[in-house]
């Protein structure tokens, strides 16, 4: 059986952010991408963050000025 390869390492790999708190983890994750970019070497990017808990940050982290960094969530 053949592996089929999930993305091409020449792209950087999408991430989907699923939270449901303080999005600690979500910051971090979107603080080393802004890292990576400022370097220029990217491997992800984040691209939507989701929340099955109304009362998360996920509104706030989403919105926060990040640049020119805009993450939908849902």
């Amino acid at each position: 059986m053949d592996l089929i390869k999930l993305y091409d390492k020449e792209v950087p790999m999408r991430l989907a952010i699923f939270m449901s708190g303080s999005g600690s983890n979500a910051k971090r994750i979107i603080e080393e991408y802004i890292n990576q970019k400022n370097k220029g070497e990217v491997v992800f990017e984040p691209r939507i963050i989701f929340t099955d808990n109304p009362e998360s940050n996920a509104f706030r982290i989403a919105n926060k000025d990040y640049n020119d960094i805009s993450i939908p969530f849902f």
